[in-house]
């Protein structure tokens, strides 16, 4: 990977190092733990660029984001669903807690709030 978006890199710094291409950039918005362990010989082999950023300060900054998001999708750099090895778990907009169980618990896939259902 060119680059990982993370949301939990406390708990996901290996995964992230092992499918990290070198060069690559491991973007973090959020996680759940204070602090991060880096294997610092690990991350210069790798030549590891760490990006974190405020996701909600610029909302210029983030329609752009989502508008990137939206167009790898398009484009097939993204794939989601099963064939992707991460299935697509939905939610109807009543059961937002139950979504949010979900990734507490470590769902595997995309879990999706739908409004429409």
């Amino acid at each position: 990977m060119d680059v990982v978006v993370e949301v939990a890199v406390a708990r996901n710094i290996d995964l992230d190092l092992a499918v990290l291409k070198s060069n690559g950039t491991i973007a973090v918005y959020a996680d759940d733990s204070p602090k991060v362990e880096l294997d610092i010989l690990r991350n210069l082999r790798l030549n590891t660029r760490f990006q974190f950023f405020v996701l909600f300060a610029d909302l210029d900054r983030m329609a752009a984001a989502a508008d990137d998001v939206t167009e790898a999708v398009r484009d097939g750099a993204m794939g989601v669903g099963t064939e992707h090895g991460l299935p697509i778990i939905r939610f109807p907009l009543a059961e937002t807690a139950a979504a949010h169980t979900a990734v507490q618990n470590h769902a595997v896939g995309k879990v999706v709030v739908d409004p429409t259902a």
